[in-house]
């Protein structure tokens, strides 16, 4: 049996196309479809056995629900993404964006890094962005919710860097070693390189390393940023060594002095004045 969840939400709810492409795809099996937002996704996967497979559409975050449901389950069915995402930089990190094929996510989805925010302990697979990142994730949220289907989120950031965005005081401690900084722009703590549809934001961190980066731009102005800004995409920026720290380490927390948005994996959490994510 394939066993197809679908993340009605994905892909800014357009998930129909992904759909018809993984009926063609899975024509010859036999198929069970269902909406994963809706379904114990625990208990589906652990209840299937030998011969059987699961066809996941969606994205990062898509991928990010699977990984704390199946979080210390024993399963035996192989679990294939299709690409069906927003920003899929999960499969941008793996070299695999453009890929048409299902990619395997079992060998992902162990060994995940964790993150603890206002009491809840979640997996994730790409990477934390609090401060601007998290606001821009907030300020999308509420424009889908109004119908929105076309985002730009590089104009999105670009908006609340030139007026939206009041960046808070704070701290960063990573594996013990702890850094002030005034005026922080983001402050995130990657197990992949990218987040946000193409944000190459850690260059060098390498997924399956056993650390995590966290990268904090701090300091400088508004006009500054805006000019630096377009270099994350290529991880340029992290050239701009004046105001950019990029520090390596097992265990990131990070203290803002007001409370910010924060997003896991583009998934948002509101009015956050702290975190810390470590991977074992």
């Amino acid at each position: 049996m394939t066993l197809v969840l679908f993340n009605p939400c994905a892909n800014n709810g357009d998930i129909a196309a992904a759909l018809e492409g993984v009926r063609a795809y899975a024509a010859a099996s036999d198929t069970v479809e269902k909406d994963m937002t809706r379904a114990d996704l625990r208990a589906e996967i652990c209840a299937l056995g030998e011969g059987d497979r699961v066809l996941i559409l969606g994205g990062d975050g898509t991928i990010m629900r699977l990984a704390n449901a199946l979080d210390g389950a024993e399963y035996a069915a192989p679990i294939y993404l299709w690409r069906s995402g927003t920003g899929n930089d999960f499969l941008r990190d793996l070299g695999l964006n453009e890929s048409t094929e299902p990619v395997l996510l079992n060998p992902y989805l162990v060994n995940l890094p964790r993150v603890e925010v206002k009491g809840k302990v979640y997996r994730y697979v790409n990477g934390i962005g609090f401060g601007l990142d998290g606001m821009v994730c907030e300020v999308t949220d509420a424009l889908k919710a109004k119908g929105v289907k076309k985002i730009n989120y590089t104009a999105e950031s670009i908006k609340l860097l030139l007026g939206g965005f009041k960046c808070p005081s704070g701290r960063v401690t990573v594996d013990g070693v702890t850094k002030s900084y005034k005026k922080i722009w983001l402050a995130s703590a990657m197990h992949g390189k990218y987040y946000g549809g193409g944000m190459r934001v850690a260059p060098d961190q390498e997924r399956g390393s056993g650390l995590l980066t966290c990268c904090v731009w701090h300091t400088s102005g508004k006009l500054a940023t805006l000019m630096h800004f377009p270099k994350i995409f290529t991880g340029e920026h992290v050239q701009y060594k004046k105001s950019i720290d990029v520090i390596s380490g097992k265990r990131i927390t990070v203290e803002f002095d007001t409370p910010t948005a924060l997003q896991i994996d583009g998934e948002t959490v509101s009015g956050v004045t702290t975190y810390t994510a470590w991977i074992d």
